[in-house]
């Protein structure tokens, strides 16, 4: 469709390919993951922004790729940041994004019908909701096999959930599962 590939435009015009040439370091830990995950390396790529995050994106015909804000990169170790693309090649993984596609095309399609459509499209909502819930926490197992080190893994979603690179030294693992 139209929107994947304005999407695709859009993200390999405005970010940098990571490769043997180009962050190799970043790219190793890439590969290093997408073989433990017995998977295909895709692309990495890392994007200027300010808010910490990453994402995945398959498209079809495409090879597949990651996204890494350059916010994410200065947050976390460097085994941190290895959990985060562990995390999103678990959506590649499980094919969480064709599973969505599908989820999202049965929800507007049943608003559509007249009577019971907004029912069965408001149950279908709820439904992918928890879905994706389910699909976040797979994908957290699959940087728990990368890491081999649950807080590894912790104190990434930590430093995502309340962390700043000026006070990410003074943040505990063992005081936020706590809380």
């Amino acid at each position: 469709p139209l929107s994947e590939q304005v999407l695709y435009l859009e993200n390999i015009s405005t970010s940098v390919l990571v490769g043997p040439e180009q962050l190799n370091r970043l790219h190793l830990l890439m590969l290093e993951a997408a073989e433990i995950l017995d998977l295909d390396p895709p692309d990495l790529y890392i994007r200027q922004d300010p808010r910490p995050n990453a994402y995945t994106l398959a498209i079809d015909g495409k090879k597949p790729f990651v996204v890494v804000h350059t916010s994410l990169v200065d947050l976390l170790t460097e085994a941190e940041l290895q959990a985060v693309i562990a995390h999103e090649l678990g959506h590649l993984k499980c094919d969480h994004g064709i599973w969505l596609t599908l989820a999202n095309l049965l929800a507007v399609s049943a608003i559509q019908v007249p009577g019971f459509g907004s029912f069965v499209a408001a149950n279908i909502q709820d439904s992918l909701l928890r879905w994706l819930r389910a699909a976040e926490l797979t994908c957290d197992r699959a940087a728990l096999l990368v890491a081999q080190d649950s807080k590894v893994v912790v104190s990434a979603l930590m430093k995502l959930a309340g962390g700043g690179s000026s006070i990410s030294g003074e943040l505990n693992v063992d005081a936020f599962l706590e809380q």
